[in-house]
């Protein structure tokens, strides 16, 4: 019989490897470094992650999938909320998870992510944009699309995190507008 493996250990080992892949970065990271992180058996970190190459991919694949989540959810509710609200909602996922967002943004450049995982990270994208509307760009417009984007958002998340609760609110709503300007010059399609 197999025993089931618990949901929060699961988390906490990926939140603890998040963590100590920023400090040290990929190649320093060890499994053993990770278990005395986590203050558990070596062992018990293998039942959850078979390999570093899964753990780091597994990481990288959840982080994506709750960013797109967080969107998703924001257009759902409101899909006459719009652009904005895409944009804000994604912001805003970056600024409460810091750590989560710059593990993304440095494993993405890695040797260690794997095809198949950077390509369902892709078709995330690829679905938002066609529930928004957006289905006719070539793949490399939607590669552009998202590396302005994303890049754009990512730097605004790591300046507002510095500044104060005041001054953090003004440029945001400031970066958000030239967010969502930049992205509809790209797409040519009018203001609302």
């Amino acid at each position: 019989m197999t025993r089931s493996l618990d949901p929060n250990k699961h988390r906490l080992v990926q939140d603890k490897a998040c963590r100590l892949i920023l400090e040290s970065g990929f190649d320093a990271f060890t499994m053993q470094s990770l278990a005395q992180a986590c203050g558990i058996a070596a062992g018990t970190i293998y039942l959850y992650f078979p390999s570093k190459e899964h753990l780091v991919n597994s990481i990288y694949a959840d982080i994506k999938g709750e960013m797109t989540a967080a969107v998703e959810r924001v257009w759902i509710q409101n899909p006459n909320g719009g652009l904005r609200s895409v944009l804000s909602a994604y912001l805003r996922y970056c600024t409460l998870q810091p750590e989560r967002m710059l593990f993304v943004e440095q494993f993405h450049h890695s040797k260690f992510l794997r095809p198949e995982v950077a390509e369902a990270a892709d078709q995330q994208f690829d679905a938002l944009l066609q529930q928004m509307g957006i289905a006719s760009l070539s793949t490399a417009e939607r590669g552009l699309l998202k590396a302005h984007l994303l890049g754009s958002l990512h730097q605004t998340a790591l300046l507002l995190i510095r500044l104060g609760a005041e001054e953090a609110a003004q440029l945001e709503t400031r970066a958000l507008d030239m967010t969502e300007s930049a992205f509809r010059q790209f797409l040519q399609t009018p203001n609302p």
